[in-house]
């Protein structure tokens, strides 16, 4: 049997990520750091003449942290044209986690129809001339590996 090896282990900054608006694959932004999750729908009830809840699982609901930077203005637009009246924008971000003396499988993530809880415009600090980091929570409907 062989030996696990901590430089086997996908290490936080090996990745990358895309987003797909509205079909095309844009350079929208590049992610700096994502978390997505999925948690259980669970149903709880107390049935009659029981002394216990029982629970059941009724779907799953997908989560996530985004913390990105505007690589262009791709993403700005697409929210102005759904502020004008056009359709919201179908997002799809691809991530991974991979290493290059990984024993193990690159793992590879699509989330579909996701929506951000906020949109980052910008950002101007006096105080600072590091690249501008926002920060958003989002929800997504589906998801694949690559």
């Amino acid at each position: 049997m062989s030996k696990d090896r901590l430089q086997d282990y996908f290490a936080g900054h090996d990745g990358a990520g895309y987003v797909t608006l509205n079909g095309s694959i844009v350079p929208a932004f590049s992610i700096a750091k994502i978390t997505a999750k999925l948690e259980p729908v669970v149903e709880n009830k107390q049935l009659l003449g029981t002394n216990m809840t029982q629970n059941a699982v009724r779907g799953l609901k997908g989560t996530g942290d985004l913390s990105y930077y505007h690589t262009t203005d791709a993403f700005i637009k697409a929210m102005r044209t759904y502020k004008n009246g056009g359709a919201f924008p179908d997002i799809k971000i691809q991530f991974y986690s991979d290493s290059a003396s990984s024993q193990y499988d690159r793992i590879e993530v699509t989330l579909s129809n996701v929506i951000f809880a906020s949109v980052g415009l910008g950002s101007v600090d006096d105080s600072s001339s590091d690249a501008q980091k926002l920060d958003t929570s989002f929800t997504f409907d589906d998801f694949d590996l690559v």
